[in-house]
């Protein structure tokens, strides 16, 4: 995984649908997390990229 892929997928959330958003960002936030724990190079700048779904804005629900 590279920070541009990790940037598209970011830029691929419809915050318009918050469903497939909130799903989208868990599973984009779980790959970083893995492909980090795999050793990718730029460990922080992924979880950078990552972490820019928090801008974006729509409704996070919880069970």
């Amino acid at each position: 995984m590279t920070p541009q892929q990790v940037r598209s997928r970011v830029t691929a959330i419809d915050p318009a649908d918050e469903g497939a958003a909130h799903s989208a960002e868990d599973l984009l936030w779980q790959d970083t997390l893995a492909a980090i724990a795999a050793g990718a190079p730029k460990p922080r700048q992924l979880a950078g990229e990552a972490l820019a779904t928090a801008l974006l804005d729509f409704p996070r629900y919880c069970a």
